[in-house]
């Protein structure tokens, strides 16, 4: 199993060189985005495989146990309305609905907080994976925004694979702009290109 140490922060490590987190406070991923995690990402995401997210799901909760961060809030990256629509389900919304069934309840990231549901994606998008850094980061630039304001909230996004972190960091983007003092990711697995 590629999975990544325990209580690792992607941000204070040598990946984060790799990655667009301007406005990312903390991140922690499962593992490597290497087989077995592989397979059960592309079976969650694209294959109708969502009984995936249940191992994904435990695997991230044990991760995030390890780091002390303190949310109000989770959220998980929203899709478009039309991929939605083809897809059935929002993959990152199955996710964080597996986590919070594993995570432990007196872990600070499971504990008082509650879902925000108000951060959606305005317009849709390319899939990101068919693009270059350029075309990932042009593709979703202030694509997000929050329909209620989170003033001096602290939440925690959730998100399937990370790759270059542009998609998350324009969430975490609106979220601050809503009112979030701080916006920690947590993902299954974690994409590192060279």
């Amino acid at each position: 199993m590629p999975l990544l140490p325990a209580g690792l922060d992607v941000c204070l490590s040598q990946h984060q060189q790799n990655l667009c987190i301007e406005y990312i406070d903390g991140l922690c991923s499962a593992a490597v985005y290497r087989w077995p995690v592989n397979k059960w990402v592309y079976g969650l995401k694209f294959g109708a495989k969502p009984e995936c997210a249940k191992i994904l799901g435990y695997f991230l909760a044990k991760q995030l146990e390890q780091h002390s961060w303190t949310v109000d809030h989770i959220a998980s990256v929203p899709l478009s309305w039309i991929r939605y629509f083809n897809r059935g389900y929002n993959q990152s919304d199955l996710l964080l609905k597996e986590m919070l069934l594993y995570i432990h309840p007196l872990c600070d990231v499971g504990r008082h907080t509650s879902l925000y549901r108000d951060l959606i994606r305005h317009r849709h998008t390319q899939p990101q994976a068919k693009l270059n850094q350029q075309q990932r980061m042009d593709n979703v630039d202030k694509v997000f925004k929050c329909k209620t304001p989170i003033m001096g909230k602290r939440i925690l996004l959730i998100d399937d694979v990370v790759t270059t972190a542009h998609t998350i960091n324009q969430a975490a983007r609106a979220l601050k702009n809503a009112g979030a003092t701080k916006v920690y990711v947590g993902c299954a697995a974690l994409k590192i290109l060279d």
